[in-house]
């Protein structure tokens, strides 16, 4: 009677867990943690539980680890260990621990999964990657994260992923799309594909879908982030020429010599760079879908060095047209301001590519 009061509180909370209800659970499996502190099912369960709440990496970890020590031939806590690891940013950990998993249950898709997924994280261990990922895909080629899992093997195991892996990611991620059509994380991977293919309309499109299906998702609102600034980076590259080459040059020659037959030119110049501005931003407008706003606070929230490097973009163009159509001093005075915010958009964007930041 005990074990079926027990099996019925971790069935109770495994639905919860399914719901996305992880604090819930977490209530109902506190209590037999207590009355059963030598179970290896209880310690899973509240590590799933923890595993679902921001900060609850450790406490899973603790509770995977207990579960091992209980009983050391569970590829189900090994596996958890490795999940609570990734929680935590230990790749190296995580495949380290999901190897074991994979060593104790060889024909489990889901062993294989886990070691691809933590191996991923790891940039020394991206032909585990590739393998574990196969392996899941054969053990189940129904499963949509099997596939997903090897679109991603294809994206990140190099600086930049050629067409060849692009085309293949792209069929594995729309093979899972057929098979689960309300997947948010395909649709983010998807999106991340355009992205790669340098076809950032595409891709912001895309990310705006996955965070319709999945609002919570970080990782697709720093991919729409990372769309947004892929429109602009081009734009800022001609605004740096503009300002080096034309604006100042011109601004200084009228001050030095008194001439200023070349400031029509500097204004034309100026004028067509804040037509760039102009165009960049009603393309951005009409590739958002009327949805402007939240793709702005989204880009703040998924990189908010980037937004402000972007947001650089108009204040520059602006500069470059007033300082055009001003006075020598003032125009010079006015490029000085315009060349150190471009000095500022470079730092920002240095800061942003930063080894160990994500990119």
């Amino acid at each position: 009677m005990l074990d079926d009061s027990l099996h019925a509180t971790l069935a109770r909370a495994d639905l919860l867990t399914d719901t996305a209800r992880h604090a819930e659970a977490l209530e109902v499996v506190r209590p037999v943690l207590g009355s059963h502190p030598d179970d290896p099912r209880v310690h899973l369960m509240a590590a799933v539980c923890h595993l679902g709440l921001d900060g609850g990496g450790r406490a899973a970890l603790a509770h995977a680890q207990h579960a091992a020590r209980l009983e050391p031939a569970s590829e189900h806590a090994y596996r958890i260990q490795a999940l609570a690891y990734l929680k935590l940013e230990q790749p190296r950990e995580a495949a380290m621990v999901a190897e074991r998993a994979v060593e104790l249950e060889p024909g489990l898709w889901l062993a294989h999964y886990v070691l691809g997924h933590a191996a991923l994280g790891d940039r020394y261990s991206t032909h585990v990657a590739e393998r574990a990922a196969a392996e899941a895909l054969r053990l189940a080629p129904h499963e949509p994260s099997a596939h997903l899992l090897v679109a991603r093997t294809r994206l990140d195991h190099g600086a930049r992923p050629t067409k060849e892996d692009r085309a293949v990611a792209e069929r594995h991620v729309r093979e899972a799309l057929r098979l689960d059509p309300q997947s948010a994380e395909a649709v983010h991977e998807l999106a991340r594909i355009q992205l790669k293919g340098s076809n950032p309309t595409k891709a912001l499109s895309g990310f705006l879908g996955a965070l319709r299906l999945d609002p919570q998702s970080r990782e697709s609102t720093y991919g729409l982030s990372q769309a947004v600034i892929a429109w602009v980076w081009r734009a800022h590259l001609v605004l740096w020429a503009v300002c080096v080459f034309v604006v100042r040059p011109s601004a200084k020659n009228a001050l030095t010599s008194g001439a200023d037959g070349s400031r029509t030119f500097s204004l034309s110049v100026s004028l067509l760079a804040l037509g760039l501005c102009i165009w960049v931003l009603v393309r951005l407008v009409r590739a958002s879908g009327g949805r402007f706003r939240a793709v702005v606070r989204a880009t703040w929230r998924g990189d908010p060095l980037g937004a402000v490097w972007a947001a650089l973009l108009a204040p520059v163009a602006v500069a470059c047209v007033v300082a055009s159509v001003l006075p020598p001093a003032p125009a010079q005075a006015i490029m000085a301001g315009a060349m150190i915010a471009l000095i500022v958009g470079v730092l920002l964007s240095w800061l942003r590519f930063w080894p160990g930041r994500r990119s």
